[in-house]
């Protein structure tokens, strides 16, 4: 499926998701699955897999947007604080490791 086909589903699902909740239809908090977006994009880097860096950095992204979606949700508590701390440094170094392998 093209990514332009999934991108106009998904607008139009919010759309409707949007129009729903505001002629008091549904009561969806739509706000709070945004991290489902980093899921996605993280699971397309590993479909494509075309290198190594397109696998760390999907992994990172489903990472992410599962400790998103759980704190958005109550399931996960991160201390975030902490978590930045070590978020920035990580990252750079996985960037540095994926220059340096090519």
């Amino acid at each position: 499926m093209r990514s332009n086909t999934v991108l106009g589903l998904v607008l139009i699902v919010v759309g409707i998701v949007l129009f729903t909740n505001n002629y008091g239809i549904t009561s969806i908090e739509i706000w709070k699955l945004w991290p489902i977006v980093l899921i996605l994009w993280g699971l397309s880097n590993l479909h494509s897999g075309k290198s190594s860096n397109d696998m760390v950095i999907g992994g990172g992204l489903i990472v992410l947007g599962i400790l998103f979606l759980g704190q958005n949700f109550g399931y996960v508590l991160v201390p975030w604080d902490m978590f930045w701390k070590l978020f920035w440094p990580t990252l750079i170094i996985l960037l540095g490791i994926g220059l340096i392998r090519g």
